[in-house]
């Protein structure tokens, strides 16, 4: 026997009621599992036909599942006398699937128009009849149901008659339609899934009946006992039923049918649950009144007007007042109300930081001072660290702020001046509490980064320290020195350049730029000593060398060109003339202006060194 205090009375549960309590819980969860199975596959069938041929199988199936489980827990029990076929016969005389099946199967064959068809379906349900214990479907596959089974053959195995009817009847469209809505009814479904649920539940009292036979102690609740529990919980809710007795009546309706949650959630709500004695009784029953009294505090908790921080506070103590009675805040809604009241306080906290002037570090400061008092005072659970951290984040922001324009009013061009002014600007965030590291700071430094690589870097190119840099500064004024005198330049600077590479004494890695430069400067002084020294080889004379101003023009020369040419040829090839003429003169003029020029700066002698093909 087992016993639970309740409201100063003690609930002695027999130990028969204990007992089957025990399996009551395993069998029933197996049996849910089993039929969520069950209903997954019935939902795979596609028309009536597939269902009336494979729904007794698969409900075979399942149901031999159960049975084997209780066997088993049979022999735990010491009786050995009961096995699966046993155990069926007895349980299937009081089954529901199999009268809602054959009558599905009554409904299927009305359906059928043409009377052949109508004459073999009978004929098939007509000889397996006989072959049904209790109207089942059999056990272990000895015998099936009404339309997937045939005769059983000499060697034992069976003919689907009936399934093989159905598969190849012809029906009309009336007929085909009716068969659809019959399949597509829900009342089809709901009948044979709820038939079924109760079969694999009701395996749990087959399962009892074996036990009492073998006088072991175990007893279910009947229906008789839940209906005159129902009867009895009806008067109780009657206005005038005397208050004083309703624990005595309570206490007789629970152990008539302990399986009823409503009367655990009757008595919360009558008389509470401050010790959590109902809470007790019923999960040993598995009944959760817990989650029960969690929607109760829930309700109650969300009817409340919270929208200030005293609000909050209020509601929680108003709803652990509630919850006394009820054995306790569950720890659900109490870790909301912790949250709610938390961020209540933070919204107030926030709502008097903004209420700061903040122009200045010394309003900063005091702005912290005062908000780190609020969160002592109001006893916020991380002591205010939220909205500090956000605060220090602000103060330091205003410093870099303050420290990047004191930044913008020094010299920062030069090396020397980039250094003293990161000095002083050390000392101003000194001043201010800046610690010396931070992003103005950084700021100077990288400009004083900038500054020594533009000093490490020649043409382009970074030199790994300064006394390189300088080397290749060297080198490029000197070579810099040629190329800025233009071209054409002297015979003598030509040979010293020349000279000068050809000994590769300039730095290495401004080798390759300066020897290009080099080299399209002579490519352009090589073409106009080529356009020269074409002059000079068409007079088959060394001209004297240039000392005027004046120049042979195109348009001059073309004209009277075009004058001469006029008087003496027809019009007709005047044009191309012209353009002939025209070229030449050009030429002429292009060659004349480059000896002008080449001799005129003194690079006479220039030209036969890069030119001297034309010689």
């Amino acid at each position: 026997m087992k016993n639970f205090p309740l409201f100063g009375k003690e609930v002695a549960v027999p130990i028969e009621l204990a007992n089957f309590n025990v399996f009551r819980k395993n069998f029933f969860t197996l049996a849910d599992t089993t039929l969520a199975k069950l209903d997954a596959q019935y939902k795979k069938f596609s028309s009536i036909e597939s269902l009336l041929n494979k729904f007794p199988d698969i409900y075979d199936e399942h149901l031999n599942v159960l049975i084997a489980n209780a066997v088993e827990n049979l022999i735990c029990n010491k009786i050995y006398d009961v096995d699966a076929s046993i155990f069926w016969k007895e349980h299937v005389k009081h089954t529901k699937a199999y009268g809602v099946f054959s009558n599905l199967e009554d409904q299927y064959e009305s359906i059928l128009e043409d009377q052949a068809e109508k004459n073999a379906y009978r004929k098939a349900r007509r000889q397996n009849r006989g072959k049904w214990v209790g109207g089942g479907f059999g056990m272990e596959g000895a015998i099936k149901g009404a339309v997937n089974a045939g005769v059983l053959n000499a060697g034992g195995s069976i003919a689907h008659g009936t399934a093989n009817v159905i598969g190849s009847a012809f029906s009309s469209m009336g007929a085909a339609i009716k068969k659809s809505a019959l399949f597509n009814d829900k009342n089809t479904y709901s009948s044979i899934i709820s038939a079924s649920h109760f079969d694999f539940r009701l395996v749990l009292f087959t399962f009892v009946d074996f036990m009492k036979k073998n006088k072991l102690k175990i007893k279910a609740v009947t229906a008789k006992e839940q209906d005159s529990a129902a009867v009895m919980f009806k008067s109780i809710s009657s206005p005038s039923f005397p208050k004083e007795d309703i624990p005595d009546a309570m206490v007789k309706i629970v152990l008539l049918n302990p399986y009823e949650e409503k009367y655990y959630f009757f008595l919360v709500d009558k008389f509470g649950d401050e010790n959590k004695e109902v809470e007790n009784l019923a999960a040993f029953f598995h009944i959760d009144v817990e989650k029960y009294k969690e929607d109760l505090v829930l309700k109650y908790y969300k009817e409340l007007p919270i929208l200030t921080l005293e609000d909050a506070l209020a509601a929680r103590d108003n709803t652990a007042n509630f919850c006394k009675r009820l054995g306790g805040v569950p720890n659900a809604i109490q870790e909301e109300i912790d949250r709610l009241v938390e961020d209540k306080k933070y919204e107030k906290i926030y709502a008097k930081f903004s209420t700061y002037s903040k122009s200045s570090l010394s309003e900063w400061s005091l702005c912290r001072k005062e908000i780190e008092s609020l969160c002592k005072d109001l006893a916020v659970s991380d002591n205010g660290a939220k909205i500090l951290t956000e605060i220090d984040k602000s103060i330091f922001d205003f410093k870099v702020n303050l420290a990047q324009s004191f930044l913008a009013t020094l010299p920062t061009a030069e090396e020397e001046d980039a250094i003293a002014s990161k000095e002083k600007l050390i000392a101003y965030c000194v001043e201010i509490q800046l610690e010396e590291k931070n992003p103005v700071t950084n700021e100077i430094d990288e400009i004083i980064k900038k500054i020594d690589q533009n000093i490490r870097t020649v043409e382009g190119h970074e030199f790994g320290n300064r006394a390189d840099a300088l080397k290749a500064n060297a080198e490029k004024k000197k070579i810099d020195m040629l190329f800025d005198k233009g071209y054409p330049i002297s015979l003598r600077d030509y040979q010293t350049l020349s000279s000068y590479l050809n000994k590769n004494t300039v730095m290495s890695e401004l080798d390759q730029i300066y020897r290009k430069r080099c080299s399209d400067m002579f490519a352009k002084i090589a073409k106009l000593s080529n356009r020269a020294l074409s002059h000079e080889h068409r007079k088959k004379t060394r001209l004297k060398l240039f000392s005027g101003n004046k120049k042979s023009t195109i348009i001059t020369s073309a004209i009277y060109f075009f004058a001469v040419i006029l008087a003496f040829i027809p019009f007709g090839i005047i044009i191309s003339a012209i353009a002939v003429g025209t070229y030449e003169i050009a030429k002429r003029n292009l060659e004349k202006k480059a000896w002008n020029e080449l001799t005129h700066a003194g690079q006479y002698e220039l030209a036969f060194i890069l030119a001297p093909e034309r010689v």
